[in-house]
């Protein structure tokens, strides 16, 4: 391809263009990625779409939600991190990036004790 053409194809994929032609394999990649059993299998299966993906639509904050829980759980916390930084999506509540967490004082929080 020439740069013409790649080029439009990244202001396409930006434009939110080619997430709204691909929609079906989106949603079905994101819908049969957790069947998979293995992080790396679902990886693959997200990672087949996400030349399409955008990540300002509503669509594609899911995904990369998705795509970062996914790293996660592959042992690749810096790759999950980075791509919700991307995506401007906060991580899990109570999540300090070394996977530990304080469950209960994330509930405490959430219920609105922070005063304690």
């Amino acid at each position: 391809p020439d740069t013409a053409a790649l080029l439009e194809n990244r202001r396409r994929r930006l434009a939110g263009e080619l997430e709204a032609e691909h929609e079906a394999a989106i949603l079905g990649a994101m819908k049969m990625a957790p069947l998979w059993p293995s992080a790396k299998r679902r990886l693959d299966e997200l990672l087949k779409v996400r030349p399409f993906m955008t990540t300002t639509s509503d669509l594609g904050r899911r995904y990369h939600g998705q795509l970062a829980d996914t790293y996660e759980d592959a042992g690749m916390p810096e790759r999950a991190k980075a791509i919700r930084q991307a995506a401007r999506i906060e991580a899990p509540r109570g999540f300090d990036g070394e996977g530990g967490a304080n469950t209960e004082m994330a509930k405490l929080l959430d219920m609105g004790m922070d005063s304690l």
